[in-house]
């Protein structure tokens, strides 16, 4: 194999992957928008519907994808559970996991109500979540808020203190079972409920890559497609390449090979002629003393025809 080939090979292929993990992956800019969102672009509609206990580390994913693509979205938060109407007017509220969760569903619906700018509740909510199985931390969740806003405090707290807070349960958990929705989380993207992976970066692939029918993200998209096919087809060139060349070389190899074992036969060959040559042959030193002593002239007078 060729090395600069092999290497021309590698530096295109890293080029491709490069291109198709900017492109298929990483969804979003440093604006917090999904990638080729501007401000005419529709936003996504995500909707999350939950129990408020036992979420906390998917609330924790939420909070990164809010933070992340918040500009792109339009983002809800309903809660899961039921109601009856009493005789006196008041509310009796149901939840999957008792009377506490009950409570988290309004502390976190009146902050939902409350911060809607940027979905700045999307903080709060998830400060609850950390400690949802008795909420005992709330006031210190309505302390962050009131270090920054003491408006917004005031107003979270009158939510909950009066009979506002049962009007936004009523109405979040009507919007749940107009849907059926009985799971925690279930999560609606654009009408379409969303059956993948809920880590924080599966979400934001998810939320971004929503088809619009805007020409801007239609062009992305078809970018992006075009930059995966072109990335398979290289591939597998490539990989038809080094086959080639596997194959080449050990034909070569093959070709070569009775030439390799013929001159391995001659080289044995002269050998072993030489060592049989030096075997038969007598020492041509010892030879020429036996002749300058006489030795040779005695012995043919002793086996001359003379006797």
């Amino acid at each position: 194999m060729k090395p600069n080939l092999i290497l021309l090979s590698l530096v295109v292929y890293l080029s491709l992957f490069n291109l198709y993990y900017s492109l298929g992956i990483d969804a979003t800019n440093e604006e917090g928008k999904c990638s080729g969102s501007n401000e005419n672009t529709p936003k996504h509609r995500v909707e999350l519907y939950i129990t408020a206990l036992n979420n906390s580390d998917f609330l924790s994913s939420m909070q990164t994808v809010v933070m992340n693509i918040g500009s792109s979205i339009n983002f809800s938060i309903d809660f899961i559970g039921s109601y009856s109407i009493q005789e006196h007017g008041s509310i009796h509220f149901s939840s999957p996991n008792g009377h506490s969760e009950i409570e988290g569903d309004k502390w976190m619906l009146c902050g939902i109500s409350n911060l809607p700018e940027n979905h700045q509740f999307i903080h709060f909510i998830t400060c609850l979540a950390t400690n949802s199985s008795s909420f005992s931390h709330v006031e210190y969740c309505l302390g962050v808020i009131k270090s920054k806003n003491i408006d917004k405090y005031n107003q979270i707290k009158h939510c909950y203190e009066t009979g506002a807070a049962d009007q936004l349960l009523k109405a979040s958990m009507d919007r749940s079972k107009n849907l059926n929705i009985t799971t925690s989380p279930t999560i609606i993207l654009d009408g379409s409920i969303y059956s993948g992976h809920t880590d924080q970066q599966s979400m934001i692939s998810a939320a971004c890559n929503l088809k619009q029918d805007d020409e801007k993200y239609i062009g992305n998209l078809g970018i992006k497609y075009m930059t995966i096919v072109i990335f398979i087809v290289v591939c597998i060139v490539l990989v038809i390449i080094l086959i080639v060349l596997a194959a080449y070389t050990f034909y070569k190899y093959w070709k070569a090979a009775p030439s390799r074992w013929l001159n391995m036969l001659k080289t044995r060959g002269v050998s072993d002629s030489l060592q049989f040559s030096h075997i038969q042959v007598d020492d041509p030193v010892e030879e020429a003393s036996a002749f300058d002593s006489g030795e040779t002239s005695s012995m043919l007078l002793e086996t001359g025809p003379w006797d």
